[in-house]
């Protein structure tokens, strides 16, 4: 992910493997960064971002 956006985030899946078909899934993202304000300094934050879904693929066995 580094490649395409610059940034590194930690990525957790709430399952592994192949989600078969209609199965809920969640993801999270987490990236911790610096943000600067001027000559006042910089202050560490955690952005994090959640997402859920449902697989839409079919995996035969």
């Amino acid at each position: 992910m580094i490649n395409d956006t610059g940034l590194n985030p930690t990525v957790k899946w709430s399952t592994s493997g192949k989600i078969q078909l209609n199965n809920d899934f969640s993801l999270e993202l987490t990236l911790e960064t610096d943000i600067d304000f001027f000559s006042f300094g910089s202050f560490p934050i955690t952005l994090t971002s959640k997402a859920t879904g449902r697989s839409e693929v079919y995996w035969k066995d």
